[in-house]
């Protein structure tokens, strides 16, 4: 849909689609999916919704040299329809983000952390 909509713009036409995407501003769809699955999975972890986190992710409880302490571990899956559910694809991206204590203190904060980033989230997609 936003490949089709770009296309119409007027100067647009011409233009490969990843050159029109750089040229107004706009993020992938990939990249805007990992990003709300991100800020959902922070949902998640800090009670800011109405699901209990034990059901869905396994935060590591053992002294962690590297990193931030909120390292999620992720589940042996046997079906490989399991590995396509929210708590087992964002576990590696999740894990591999620079968090800092600030960075968790609101959503904001944390959407602001994710800006940061910005397209370096994809780099940790070809961890998967």
């Amino acid at each position: 849909m936003q490949r089709r909509f770009t296309k119409r713009l007027p100067g647009m036409s011409h233009l490969k689609y990843t050159a029109r995407q750089t040229s107004l501003g706009l993020e992938t769809l990939e990249l805007r999916r990992w990003h709300l699955d991100l800020v959902l999975t922070y949902k998640i972890l800090f009670g800011k919704l109405d699901t209990d986190c034990m059901d869905m992710f396994t935060v590591r409880s053992q002294s962690i040299a590297r990193g931030h302490q909120w390292k999620l571990s992720a589940n042996h899956c046997r079906v490989d329809a399991r590995k396509h559910f929210i708590c087992e694809r964002v576990v590696a991206v999740w894990n591999s983000l620079p968090i800092l204590a600030d960075n968790l203190k609101s959503i904001a904060s944390f959407r602001t952390l994710l800006k940061s980033c910005g397209t370096n989230i994809s780099d940790f997609l070809y961890i998967l």
